[in-house]
């Protein structure tokens, strides 16, 4: 599914979500205040936190102003991010 993206509505009473290893995720918070708690299946690796540009992919932004950090506007295009995973039927962190 690389290139290809899909969008939930998440909301206090909704639950959580759970995303495989290899795919690139973000929120954007549509109103009030957020909490985002991610749970990792490993100890953090510095060599494998990188992400991709949200503004050269086709995901819309509702957000009038986003505030996006400084780390994430710096981050490389989706053209030009060389993911570290392998999927061979099985998605395989390096």
């Amino acid at each position: 599914m690389f290139h290809k993206h899909h969008e939930v509505l998440l909301s206090r009473d909704s639950g959580a979500m759970l995303i495989p290893a290899g795919c690139a995720h973000g929120f954007e918070v549509l109103s009030g205040p957020a909490i985002v708690n991610y749970a990792q299946e490993g100890p953090y690796n510095k060599d494998l936190d990188s992400g991709i540009r949200v503004s050269s992919t086709s995901i819309s932004i509702q957000t009038r102003d986003p505030e996006i950090s400084e780390r994430d506007s710096q981050l490389p295009s989706l053209n030009e991010f060389k993911s570290p995973f392998i999927f061979d039927g099985e998605l395989n962190a390096p």
